[in-house]
């Protein structure tokens, strides 16, 4: 019997196909592998060459089979075609040479569904309507999982998204410079209207430039309304909210606030609901020191506007209310709630201190659905959808793409192979929600919460270190070091030894990278405040000066030669690396330069920037991360960069690898922003393993 050694390979060859790719064995020769069908191309192989899995947007494992090293081994790989607008299943068939067929030797499930960045709810349609990139709508079901994608060639991303239900029409708006644009797009036959250009004519000497906020397509589909800001050029404080209304039937457009209502009462805000006698808007610019959460409600002349609600204090960011406009629900940065319009009565509904799962990094839009008793809001940064219960204020998962179970992924800037156990260790420093230190299974993707970091301020997660002898990582931030023990998730400052990983004060230390010299028991951290690299000694907790230099101007990483002792320096603001001596104090310019594919050079500050240096553990080989992958041969001297791959408007899909780690066959795991990938160097390709 035929068995798939696992992992096997899933990765994306265009739009419409995948290529599947892997290792069977049977007792017998193996003459056909068949995948969905399609007969894969057969050769001899190393199974050393699969360490690792690597499914694309899957939500089972990838490669399930059970190892059998026995009989005869075969390298397959095909190309297959993915359903339109669908989650397709791929099953992977073998037949040996005695004509035994394994007609379902393994399967997975490849999930192609994307998530609305931004989205409207059409509550009498009973569905959501929104665009999660520039060249796509999807449309999903309010009551059931129905799905569909409209795909456009030449569609920007909606700065602001309305929806006008008489014509089944999404509305998009977009500035360019100073140039209002408004198109509409038929959600039946996909034909586009362009319904009006409109100059903004800023003065460049009071208004640097304008953002459109939010749109919102009035009740009776009459017209739009526009909420945008205008940045001051000389005082942020000086910032106001212009709100503009796009009548659809004399195709004109009209001011109805200009920073002020007519009686002369300031309105200042990124949010806005349309109620039946009046537009409610926060009372504040989000982290405006001069404004508040509360809520107030402005006439749709413009005319005066009034009180609704007290503050909230939750860093609010966006507002929606039900049928009946009883209810005005808000989510935030702080927590969820809600205010009664008619009794004048608020209440939080779900706290962000007290959530470990669905969090907030980056509110996008937020919809009630009443028929369901639920919130939706979307995170831009987690690039999901949760829902809220109306009553409880428990969270849960409305739609995500994700790769495993367990909390998803925001900034894993850093991470650490344990290959012996089969997991990586990821630091994600969680942007405006709270730091956390991931478990990832690699067969899986699922991820398991380690410990969380209880930051009052947004520290950034800058490095980790592994020690799998004594259990424990080291979890570097820009202001301390912390002890994390791997089995009880345990935190200990380190240094300063004193410190607190929730002080908003910091440290007198700027730290950025971090490399672990066990023999010394010591961890080596780069330091930018002093351009230094220091060393902290791990049973005293004291803090010594290695080397500093203005040399070695914005440090960001320190790795070991671990046969020579010489130490590797990332200077950031030169874009260059050194190798130092402890030995002998000499500093000694190793790599300054690195070719692109355009002939560019990659380290050049003015074209990328580097983020840090990873030793290879089987080659003398330096990995480069930062905006491009870099591999630098130190025998040879020589430095390539990983292709770029492109995707639509000429962006590429592949940068930004924020660290990297490499397994003892040599395939390279990377942090990314959202997601752990796969990393092909000689082709630019990503496969995501857990997101």
């Amino acid at each position: 019997m035929a068995s798939i050694l696992f992992p096997w390979t899933v990765s994306r060859s265009d739009a419409n196909t995948l290529t599947v790719k892997g290792v069977a064995s049977d007792s017998d020769k193996i003459t056909a592998v068949r995948v969905n069908g399609v007969e894969a191309t057969l050769s001899s192989t190393a199974v050393q060459a699969f360490a690792y899995p690597s499914p694309l947007s899957s939500s089972s494992p990838v490669g399930s089979g059970t190892a059998d090293t026995g009989g005869d081994q075969v390298e397959w790989e095909a190309t297959i075609e993915l359903s339109d607008n669908a989650d397709t299943t791929i099953v992977v068939e073998t037949e040996d040479e005695a004509g035994n067929v394994e007609s379902s030797a393994d399967s997975a499930q490849v999930i192609r569904r994307a998530v609305p960045i931004q989205f409207v709810m059409d509550t009498e349609g009973r569905r959501l309507v929104g665009q999660p990139w520039h060249d796509q709508i999807v449309i999903m079901g309010l009551d059931d999982d129905s799905y569909q994608s409209l795909k456009f060639n030449d569609q920007p991303y909606c700065q602001g998204l309305g929806l006008r239900t008489d014509r089944d029409q999404m509305i998009c708006t977009n500035l360019f410079s100073d140039q209002l644009e408004i198109t509409g797009i038929s959600l039946d036959t996909k034909e586009q209207e362009f319904l009006i250009g409109y100059p903004l004519q800023l003065d460049p000497a009071e208004w640097s430039f304008a953002n459109v906020r939010e749109t919102h397509v009035s009740s009776d589909n009459s017209g739009l309304f526009i909420l945008l800001t205008y940045f001051s050029a000389s005082d942020y404080s000086l910032n106001k909210s212009v709100i503009l209304r796009y009548d659809f039937g004399s195709s004109t457009m009209a001011t109805v606030v200009d920073g002020t209502t007519d009686s002369g009462k300031k309105v200042a805000s990124d949010n806005f609901a349309l109620a039946e006698n009046g537009m409610l808007l926060f009372n504040g610019h989000w982290g405006d020191d001069n404004g508040d959460d509360s809520l107030q409600l402005v006439d749709y002349d413009g005319a005066d506007s009034q009180a609704v609600t007290d503050a909230f204090n939750l860093l609010l960011a966006g507002i929606d209310l039900d049928s009946t406009e009883t209810w005005a629900y808000m989510a935030g940065y702080d927590g969820i709630a809600r205010a009664n319009l008619i009794e004048g009565t608020q209440e939080v509904l779900s706290l962000e201190a007290d959530e470990l799962e669905f969090n907030v990094a980056q509110v996008s839009s937020i919809g009630v659905d009443e028929v369901n008793s639920r919130l939706l809001v979307s995170d831009s940064d987690y690039n999901y959808i949760f829902s809220v219960d109306l009553e409880t204020g428990t969270r849960s998962e409305f739609a995500s793409n994700g790769v495993g179970n367990g909390k998803h992924l925001l900034a894993p800037r850093a991470l650490q192979l344990d290959e012996a156990n089969g997991r990586v260790f990821l630091l994600d420093d969680g942007g405006n929600a709270r730091a956390v230190l991931f478990s990832v299974d690699l067969l899986t993707g699922d991820r398991d919460v380690i410990t969380y970091f209880d930051h009052d301020c947004n520290h950034i997660a800058s490095d980790l270190d592994y020690d799998p002898e004594g259990g424990r990582l080291f979890a570097t931030f820009d202001h301390a070091v912390v002890e994390v023990d791997v089995e009880t998730g345990q935190v200990t400052p380190v240094a300063p030894a004193t410190a607190s990983t929730n002080d908003c004060a910091g440290s007198s230390y700027q730290f950025t990278g971090s490399t672990l010299d066990l023999p010394s028991n010591r961890l080596l951290v780069t330091e930018t405040g002093n351009d230094a690299i220091m060393a902290v000694d791990l049973a005293t907790k004291v803090i010594t000066n290695v080397y500093s230099s203005s040399s070695i101007d914005v440090p960001v990483d320190v790795a070991m030669d671990n046969a020579s002792g010489n130490l590797y320096i990332a200077s950031q603001a030169n874009g260059d690396i050194h190798s130092y001596s402890p030995e002998t104090g000499e500093l000694t310019l190793l790599l300054d330069s690195c070719l692109d594919a355009n002939g560019q050079d990659a380290m050049d500050i003015n074209i990328g920037g580097i983020q840090g240096i990873t030793m290879d553990p089987a080659r003398p080989v330096m990995w480069i991360t930062g905006d491009q992958l870099l591999r630098f041969d130190l025998e040879a001297g020589s430095c390539s960069a990983m292709p770029w791959r492109y995707f639509g408007y000429g962006l590429v899909d592949n940068r930004s690898i924020l660290d990297l780690a490499i397994t003892e066959s040599g395939q390279l795991l990377g942090a990314k922003f959202n997601q752990m990938v796969q990393v092909d160097f000689e082709s630019g390709e990503l496969v995501t393993v857990s997101k």
